[in-house]
């Protein structure tokens, strides 16, 4: 091995994270922190012997820096077969998260049972992120933010009257946003299938490294990250 190649092998990885606070959160001088950093740095990083410096990213920035290399991983992505082409997945998931709408107390919305509840709505979501199945249909409006505080730009829409209702991937970010809306708001669950989320790696840097993608399995099998940041039934959903 050269001295290069050995650098190289130590050197620090490259994280790209977008916004899922609290468990990420990104300030406004651009620092990543949250129980999912946490994680990595006490559990993660001291098993696979290398470092990782944190970038915080909106969600079309992270897909495109990873297909170009300018990323290595990220922590939290879900799975779709069009992104599988070009990452590399690790297994088991990360999290489970089960996705949910916030809506202003006098909405109409009460439930969601069936996708004609939402037939004539505007819903609050992220740029890139995947819509979930239920809420793909030509009644349904998905108004999607590309900055980086998209959680918070969607309660402002809300509370502007703006859209209809805010999706949230799961009920401790919204909750979390709920609590600094000045405004009574109301969380539907909404029945889907509950979302998994990958720590995953480029293609090129799993191909090569096989035995980190190894370690970081080890890892997520060992010491779940559900059961340090929340009780299982938070992230499912009640």
């Amino acid at each position: 091995m050269t001295i290069s190649q050995a650098v190289a092998v130590n050197a620090p990885l490259r994280g790209c994270v977008f916004q899922l606070a609290p468990l990420v959160t990104i300030d406004q001088q651009g620092k990543v922190s949250g129980p999912v950093i946490d994680y990595f740095r006490r559990h993660i990083e001291p098993v696979i012997g290398r470092t990782i410096e944190w970038q915080g990213l909106n969600v079309a920035r992270l897909l495109s820096n990873l297909e170009s290399g300018e990323c290595d991983l990220t922590p939290l992505l879900s799975y779709s077969p069009e992104r599988a082409r070009h990452f590399r997945y690790i297994d088991p998931h990360l999290l489970l998260l089960r996705p949910v709408l916030v809506v202003l107390v006098p909405s109409r919305l009460h439930s969601v049972e069936r996708q004609e509840d939402l037939y004539g709505t505007s819903i609050g979501w992220s740029s890139q992120a995947i819509v979930p199945p239920l809420l793909q249909h030509p009644q349904i409006h998905i108004d999607t933010l590309s900055q980086l505080s998209w959680e918070h730009g969607n309660m402002q829409k809300l509370l502007r009257g703006r859209i209809d209702a805010a999706l949230f991937s799961n009920d401790i970010s919204a909750n979390h946003f709920r609590a600094k809306l000045p405004a009574a708001t109301r969380l539907i669950y909404l029945p889907v299938t509950p979302l998994q989320v990958h720590i995953v790696l480029t293609k090129s840097l799993g191909d090569a490294n096989p035995e980190l993608a190894q370690r970081m399995r080890q890892v997520v099998e060992r010491v779940p990250l559900a059961s340090l940041v929340e009780p299982t039934p938070r992230l499912w959903g009640r």
